[in-house]
C-alpha cells in the first residue's frame, strides 16, 4: 500500500509540475505555484504516510 501512495505522490508531483510548466511556462512564479500545489496535495491525508 505504502508503495502505491507513493506512486502515486510521484505521478501527482510529475503531472503538476508538467501542466504548470507547460500553461504557464519555466518561471520563479510557476515554481512557487508548483511548491503550494504540492504542499495541499501533501497535507490533504490522500497519500498516508507519502504526504509530508
Amino acid at each position: 500500500m505504502q508503495s502505491l501512495r507513493y506512486l502515486v505522490a510521484v505521478t501527482l508531483g510529475v503531472t503538476v509540475q508538467a501542466a504548470l510548466g507547460f500553461l504557464a511556462g519555466p518561471d520563479v512564479l510557476t515554481f512557487a505555484i508548483v511548491a503550494v500545489v504540492a504542499l495541499v496535495i501533501g497535507r490533504t491525508g490522500l497519500l498516508g504516510d507519502q504526504g509530508p
